[in-house]
């Protein structure tokens, strides 16, 4: 049994609306995607039983099963990473012009609210990874189930 990364990344893909990504062809978005998904499994790998380091790169899968917890995890990570991005973003500083009410947005605002949202992401990544731990494992010791 295997779960692909396609998988993952399209569970993230309800937790995320992305209209620029529209614009970007498929592998393009795919690959940015994926290096999200590559660094919430840095974060989830040590607590997670299941081995997530055993990957097939070519075939682009886990080579084992996934279940819904883990899918679901990765999936707040690949969210969470893809949101730091975006609050990274330099055009976050610019002002923008809205054709509606022909006024401008303050950046700084707009900065404020998308760290604070940014906060609560990463937040609730930790938060389930944490639960994780406590329903499946040691937290003394990541990795290993208790018996």
């Amino acid at each position: 049994m295997a779960t692909s990364y396609s998988t993952v990344i399209d569970r993230a893909q309800f937790r995320i609306s992305d209209y620029d990504a529209l614009k970007q062809t498929f592998q393009m978005h795919y690959s940015i995607m994926k290096k999200h998904l590559m660094s919430s499994v840095a974060d989830f790998a040590p607590y997670c039983l299941l081995d997530l380091n055993d990957r097939d790169e070519i075939l682009a899968q886990f080579n084992v099963d996934l279940d819904d917890e883990c899918i679901e995890i990765l999936a707040c990570g690949v969210a969470s990473y893809w949101l730091s991005s975006l609050v990274m973003n330099t055009d976050l500083l610019q002002n923008r012009l809205s054709t509606k009410e022909y006024s401008y947005f303050s950046p700084a605002n707009l900065l404020n609210n998308a760290a604070a949202l940014r906060k609560e992401t990463k937040k609730e990544f930790r938060s389930d990874i944490i639960r994780y731990t406590y329903r499946h494992g040691n937290i003394e010791s990541p990795g290993e189930e208790v018996q």
